[in-house]
């Protein structure tokens, strides 16, 4: 199949309006006087700023932003929330440095790329899967534009009278999520094109990419990375359980992507090791409360569940093919994550799983 890039970059000329709309806005209503200032989504950006900016200044990874302590032989600093996902700031003050634009300046131009990307990316995927590229199209602008609501986030809290409205998409926080979520989408993607494909050279390649995003999404956010890996757990089980047709070799694929990116949570677990105490007060993940596997999102994996279960019944599709087990892996990773993050929570901090966004 050709995939019809036009429509794929629709979607993505969509999705960096939409990113870009925070920063339009606030140029649209001060006119002249913006004064330079950006327009950002969540309060906890701001913290991301001033470590962003502390890169593209040239200071050390292990900067406190809050203190603008830095990292050096006479002033040791231990590792921070900060330091430790460092991957997706110190992206963008390689490209900061290399254009001369600002923090808040890079702040709000890679919110719009993260958009642009991600819906290009899904486009990818959906357009291989289905072999349709207007309705691909299409889902990447319902799934990208309707998890928040979904999800409950955006506007619908206030409209409801349940909460209050976040003006955003939750997936498009600045740097994080929304600098690695284009990477999760891409490591989505490979796992895919690892099955679709039957020439050794692309599998061996997608492999390679796989672990590539993972291992920036484990140093950029950790429900990304652990969404990530529920995943990859859940295509090896259930290609081990249902054995669809070449699984001998698609499980040496995916073992290897899953011993590749074991090797990259070594160092993970070496910086957390290397941790501040106030992680341990204030940020560190415990055991709060029993998992809640009746949200929305979760009641969506359910019924996408049994949709496929009713169409193996009726024979419009068969369990043991590729595309079933992919769309239930794909389907059971919220319920998965649901289970384990529910369970390990940052204190202090409001939980904001990634499969609400």
């Amino acid at each position: 199949m050709k995939i019809r890039w036009r429509y794929g970059i629709v979607a993505g000329i969509v999705l960096l309006i939409f990113g870009l709309y925070p920063q339009l806005k606030i140029w649209y209503t001060r006119g002249d006087q913006w004064q330079g200032n950006y327009a950002y989504n969540d309060i906890d950006e701001v913290a991301y700023a001033s470590y962003l900016n502390a890169l593209i200044e040239g200071r050390p990874r292990k900067n406190d932003p809050y203190t603008r302590r830095d990292d050096s032989p006479e002033t040791p600093q231990e590792e921070s929330l900060f330091s430790i996902q460092f991957a997706a700031p110190m992206l963008i003050s390689v490209v900061a440095r290399a254009t001369g634009i600002s923090a808040p300046t890079a702040m709000w131009i890679f919110g719009g790329l993260a958009g642009f990307f991600s819906a290009l990316i899904l486009f990818w995927l959906i357009a291989e899967f289905t072999e349709d590229s207007v309705f691909a199209m299409s889902a990447t602008l319902i799934v990208l534009c309707g998890g928040a609501l979904a999800a409950g986030e955006g506007a619908i809290g206030e409209i409801v009278g349940n909460g209050f409205a976040y003006p955003y998409f939750p997936f498009l926080r600045r740097y994080v999520p929304a600098v690695p979520f284009p990477f999760f989408l891409a490591f989505c993607l490979s796992l895919w094109m690892l099955h679709s494909t039957e020439i050794r050279s692309r599998k061996i390649i997608f492999s390679i990419i796989a672990v590539a995003c993972f291992t920036f999404t484990v140093f950029s956010y950790f429900y990304i990375w652990t969404t990530a890996a529920a995943l990859l757990f859940l295509l090896v089980a259930l290609t081990v359980i249902f054995r669809t047709e070449g699984w001998r070799r698609d499980l040496r694929y995916l073992i290897s992507i899953s011993v590749g990116c074991f090797a990259m949570l070594l160092p993970y677990a070496y910086l957390l090791s290397k941790r501040s105490h106030t992680l341990d007060e204030v940020q560190l993940l415990v055991e709060s409360r029993a998992p809640d596997l009746w949200r929305v999102p979760e009641l969506i994996s359910y019924e996408v569940l049994l949709s496929i279960g009713l169409a193996v019944a009726i024979g419009a599709t068969r369990l043991r093919e590729a595309r079933t087990i992919f769309v239930s892996a794909l389907a059971m990773v919220p319920i998965v994550t649901r289970a384990f993050q529910s369970r390990m929570l940052m204190p202090g901090q409001r939980h904001r799983a990634f499969v609400r966004a």
